[in-house]
């Protein structure tokens, strides 16, 4: 039997419902339908998702729905997986837009900045060391040099606060202290932190 012959027998099979025959007709679609999602990403999700994270959605959806493909030629399968690519897609644009769009109002409402700005504002970065220091996205570096001479506690209290925004009430959750302890506590590692950045930038008081 052919490659034609064996692909029309895996078709009827998958139609039937047989995973094995899915598989198989995965590999010989895999080429063909990865050049059409590297094609059809766009701009929107380029550089957020790579053709292969998409076709893990679509060929999950697919064995799961397999007891819907119909049957109708050669390139009936095909057209399937195209039509189940086009709906990963819309739903990825549609979960990154809504994305940015929470993103864009939570900085908006000044709720929360990005994690290092955040922090960076509470240590008083600019303030406290020299615009070489700052200038050139060294902010971070200068903000990371510093957490990691930290005690733990004082470094996984500024990380809870800060660079991942969960509130006091969740940090005192997390750190099974009361808040009131956790205040304190960052009180002591944000002046412990200052002290670092001001040793590490050579800055004295």
């Amino acid at each position: 039997m052919g490659e034609e012959g064996t692909i029309h027998e895996w078709l009827a099979r998958a139609a039937a419902g047989d995973s094995l025959a899915v598989q198989r007709l995965i590999l010989v679609y895999h080429g063909r339908l990865r050049a059409l999602a590297a094609q059809r990403i766009g701009a929107e999700l380029r550089g957020k998702v790579e053709p292969e994270d998409v076709l893990q959605l679509v060929y999950v959806d697919v064995v799961r729905r397999i007891g819907e493909f119909e049957h109708r030629g050669p390139d009936s399968f095909y057209h399937w997986l195209k039509s189940i690519l086009d709906a990963k897609l819309i739903d990825l644009r549609r979960h990154y837009h809504a994305a940015a769009r929470d993103l864009a109002r939570e900085v908006a409402a000044g709720e929360r900045p990005s994690s290092y700005e955040a922090l960076a504002a509470h240590a008083t970065i600019d303030s406290m060391t020299p615009s070489r220091v700052v200038a050139g996205n060294e902010t971070e570096s200068l903000l990371l040099a510093a957490l990691a001479g930290l005690s733990d506690d004082h470094r996984r209290v500024l990380e809870l606060r800060y660079l991942k925004g969960n509130a006091l009430v969740e940090v005192a959750l997390l750190m099974r202290r009361s808040p009131a302890a956790v205040q304190m506590l960052c009180g002591r590692a944000m002046r412990e932190l200052r002290q670092a950045i001001q040793q590490i930038s050579g800055v004295h008081p």
